[in-house]
């Protein structure tokens, strides 16, 4: 590819594993690479409060892109451009869990509001303690459907008890969502946008912003919802983990157990 100028980086099994936690390699390779001049660009399902301490730091200053390409805010935290979802649609979303009994979280530029039906679901305690180290953070618990939120939403998340529901309903999905933009962005999550918001979305505001071209970008993502910018970009990379009918809309795979975003930049900017 030509000479990269920018790099769009996932975050949750990509720049950081599975406690939080950022390989060492991952960010030494992030920061030589902004010493040589490239733009670093986060691209994530998370929210501003999720990704403040990564700014901190590894010292980013570029845009950020949010909640699933649903927002681009900078680094300091001010919405540069969103796209909340129209308010149809997102009571549509929440009518589809309430039917099926799924447990979602909906999602806007400051806020977080979760319904969890099950109480013993697997991501309870993962979503208490990111909450807790994201701190301040506004969110709210809500027991009832009819009483989330439908203005300001920019992403919904359905979180399946299981793999295997997500896989069974997610047809279900297709037929019955009308209007938006559906990705699997964890094991058992999928996050829900309006049509045609995804990472990508995002990240073609920012290049435009920055002036850099298709062509001078790298992305490096693990999951579905990094598809469409990895098969845009100049180069795109996935990590071992991606599923293997991810892998082949890559042109470079990181081998097992090295750091994907330490794996991916050593290979293209010369630091």
């Amino acid at each position: 590819m030509s000479e990269v100028r920018m790099a769009a980086i996932d975050v949750d099994g990509t720049l950081i594993d599975d406690d939080d936690r950022m390989p060492p390699e991952n960010a030494g390779a992030v920061r030589r690479a902004m010493a040589a001049g490239v733009r670093i660009v986060l691209a994530t399902g998370r929210a501003y409060e999720g990704v403040r301490y990564i700014i901190k730091e590894l010292g980013l200053t570029d845009p950020l892109v949010l909640l699933g390409g649903s927002i681009v805010m900078t680094a300091s935290g001010r919405v540069m451009k969103s796209y909340a979802m129209p308010s149809a649609h997102v009571k549509a979303v929440y009518e589809f869990c309430r039917q099926r009994d799924l447990s979602v979280r909906a999602q806007g530029p400051y806020g977080m509001y979760l319904l969890f039906r099950n109480p013993e679901h697997p991501d309870v305690a993962l979503i208490q303690r990111r909450l807790r180290e994201w701190a301040p953070y506004d969110y709210a618990v809500i027991y009832d459907y009819g009483r989330l939120p439908v203005r300001g939403i920019n992403k919904v998340t359905i979180l399946f008890d299981t793999v295997a529901d997500m896989h069974r309903l997610r047809l279900e999905i297709c037929s019955s969502l009308q209007g938006v933009s559906y990705a699997q962005a964890y094991r058992n999550w999928i996050e829900v946008t309006s049509l045609g918001i995804s990472k990508l979305k995002g990240i073609k505001y920012v290049a435009r912003i920055l002036g850099v071209k298709r062509r001078n970008i790298v992305a490096i993502g693990d999951n579905e919802n990094d598809l469409e910018l990895v098969k845009w970009a100049g180069l795109g990379i996935y990590a071992d983990t991606a599923p293997a009918v991810l892998k082949e809309h890559a042109r470079m795979i990181v081998p097992a157990g090295e750091p994907a975003v330490a794996w991916g930049l050593s290979r293209l900017v010369s630091v």
